[in-house]
Order: structure tokens, then sequence, then C-alpha cells
């Protein structure tokens, strides 16, 4: 069985590209510098900030992209449980035997302007292992529903799980 959603939304994943360009475009300036010889300062210095922001630049687009073009599979088939992001690489693919999986739950995580929502699998034994983040609540309780439908497990409670508020589950 193939479940699969959006990780991020369009919008948030669009607010990196302004900071890739500005930071492109600082890394330019520094380069121009050096090329051009400016005397107010020392090129080796002007050089490596001008590197270390035009990394810094690739890296936030890089992650921009994954963001705008990525999608989240899981695939439970043959005793195992896979979760995996394409088509951009992003994230590290995660990989469990699907017959030690005791229980799937949700953690909310809030940042300085919104709430991420983490989906665990807590495995026989008492270990946990994350499965993946996304950023919507309904995504996240569907994420779980799904697993735990296709793994035929009952919901139950586990400690420090968020569980939403009753209007959520009306969906």
């Amino acid at each position: 069985q193939r479940i699969s959603c959006r990780r991020f939304s369009r919008v948030k994943a669009w607010m990196f590209f302004p900071f890739a360009v500005s930071t492109a475009r600082a890394s330019a300036w520094g380069v121009i510098a050096v090329w051009c010889g400016d005397p107010r300062g020392d090129p080796v210095a002007t050089l490596l900030v001008s590197i270390s922001l035009l990394a810094l630049s690739a890296f936030v687009l890089y992650s921009g992209l994954a963001m705008l073009l990525n999608s989240v599979a899981i695939e439970i088939s043959g005793g195992r449980l896979v979760a995996v992001q394409g088509p951009v690489p992003y994230a590290r693919r995660r990989d469990l035997d699907a017959t030690t999986i005791q229980q799937v739950y949700i953690i909310r995580r809030e940042s300085r302007h919104s709430f991420s929502y983490r989906l665990y699998a807590l495995i026989r034994g008492g270990s946990h292992r994350h499965l993946l983040t996304v950023e919507d609540a309904q995504v996240a309780l569907y994420l779980e529903q799904a697993i735990e439908r296709a793994l035929d497990l009952k919901d139950q409670v586990v400690r420090s799980e968020w569980r939403p508020e009753p209007y959520l589950w009306e969906a």
C-alpha cells in the first residue's frame, strides 16, 4: 500500500527564494570587489565571505526547491514500512520492520511563528523512530490514521502524544 502527501505548503517554500537571491547578490558583489581590487578591505577575507555566502545561497535555494517540489510517500509492503521523499533528494529514507511497530503517533513542535507535526513509530521494546515531519495538522492526522489502518493497529494514547481539538476530527 502507498500513502502520499505533500510535506510543506508551496507558500512556505516560496519564502526561501528571496533569501537565496539576496545572499547570491551579496556574494556576487564580494567577488566583484575582489576582482576589481577594492582597496578598502582584505581581498582574501572578502573572497572567503563571498564563497560562504554563495554556499549558503545554494543550500537555501536547494532547500526551497525540495520544499516546493517534494512529496512524501509511505510504502507498506512485504513487512516493511518505508518513508521516502522525492523527486529532489532531501531527507533520509526511513525503513522499518512493519511487524515491530506497536503504534504511530504525532508530536507537535512549536517554532517562532508556526507548528510542525512529527510522526513517530513506537517500536516493540519501547524505542521511538521518527518517520517524517509535516506542517499541517490535518495531513499528520491523515497519515497517522492511514498507517494504523494499513498495519491493522488500534489507536492507543502514547505519552506526550499530540491530540487534536475535537473540531479537527470533523473534516
